[in-house]
Formats: structure tokens, C-alpha cells, sequence
């Protein structure tokens, strides 16, 4: 039906932005002279540094984004979220 075809357009586009802000997120710990993060955000960190590397250069970021998305669709980050915490 129309009504589902639009609930899984909205999970998909709200997978897209979760992961453009996870992306964000640890770029924006890379920006930082201190380092210090919560344990559980510092675990985040870990894991998505193990799937995307920093932005030293100028790039291309659907990759990125994509690694990310994938690890929500997975339910890898929120696997890991849930024994961190």
C-alpha cells in the first residue's frame, strides 16, 4: 500500500540523517584539542573510526555516510550501544 511504501522512504531518509550526524558527530571530536569523551560515547567514537577515517582532505562523503547507514541497518550500533551501557 501507498502507506507503507511512505514508512519505509521515512526509515530510510531517517537512516540518512542519523548517520550524516553520527558522521558529523566524530568529526567534530577530531576538531577538539581535549579529547575526553563519556565511556559510552568514546566507544561510539571507536567503533565508527573503525569503519570511517577522519576528514584530513577534501572527499567524497556518500561512502562514509553509507558505512555508517549500514551499521544502523544492521543494528550494529545499537547492539553495542546496549551492552555499553
Amino acid at each position: 500500500s501507498i502507506a507503507s511504501r511512505k514508512a519505509v522512504e521515512i526509515l530510510d531518509n531517517s537512516e540518512n540523517v542519523l548517520a550524516i550526524e553520527l558522521l558529523t558527530a566524530a568529526q567534530a571530536v577530531e576538531f577538539r584539542k581535549q579529547k575526553h569523551l563519556a565511556p559510552t560515547t568514546k566507544q561510539l567514537y571507536k567503533l565508527l573510526r573503525q569503519h570511517v577515517a577522519p576528514l584530513e582532505v577534501d572527499r567524497e562523503l556518500h561512502p562514509d555516510i553509507s558505512k555508517i547507514k549500514s551499521l544502523i541497518e544492521r543494528g550494529i550500533i545499537i547492539d553495542k550501544l546496549s551492552k555499553w551501557i
